[in-house]
């Protein structure tokens, strides 16, 4: 929250505020709760923005970036105060999301491979892969974004270096 989000308001003001703000906070809270569970929840929590539509809904906002890491769309969430899902809509151009593991989650063997990128159509989908097996995820939000993503790979693959393709993580 900027430092100057009180500037100007009353104190009565100010709790109405703070109270919206732990409203829409706790409803993202509990929705990543149900899908996550509570062992790393803050370092979900930090991936999303969290705000509230014109008409009042709770949102959970995910960033869809381009290929230089630019952010070119959202994936808005719309979610009740009990932090039950209402509906998703994607905004601007789609992109991906690349998902870190949290703090201390070592990565899991996979397949014997030395590298793996998990790589999936959802946020929470691709977070729980994330968090369960310690290696890196990257968000598609659907299956177009899949397919985009994979020929992207495939073409940029076209031109590396025998080096470069020996150091990729293999997509699973």
């Amino acid at each position: 929250m900027p430092s100057t989000w009180d500037h100007g308001l009353s104190s009565r003001e100010k709790g109405a505020r703070r109270q919206r703000i732990e409203e829409e906070r706790d409803a993202v809270i509990a929705y990543l709760r149900s899908r996550l569970g509570n062992e790393h929840l803050l370092h979900w929590l930090r991936q999303v923005r969290i705000t509230r539509s014109h008409d009042g809904h709770i949102l959970m906002l995910t960033p869809m970036l381009d290929g230089h890491g630019r952010i070119c769309g959202v994936q808005r969430t719309d979610l009740t105060p009990d932090g039950e899902k209402l509906e998703r809509k994607m905004l601007g151009r789609h992109g991906v999301m690349p998902v870190q593991p949290p703090v201390g989650v070592l990565p899991v063997s996979i397949l014997d491979l030395p590298k793996a990128a998990l790589i999936g159509e959802g946020f929470e989908t691709v977070a729980a892969a994330v968090q369960s097996c310690g290696h890196h995820g990257i968000v598609c939000y659907n299956a177009g974004g899949l397919r985009n993503w994979a020929d992207q790979q495939a073409k940029s693959a076209s031109t590396a270096t025998p080096d470069r393709k020996a150091k990729a993580p293999a997509a699973v």
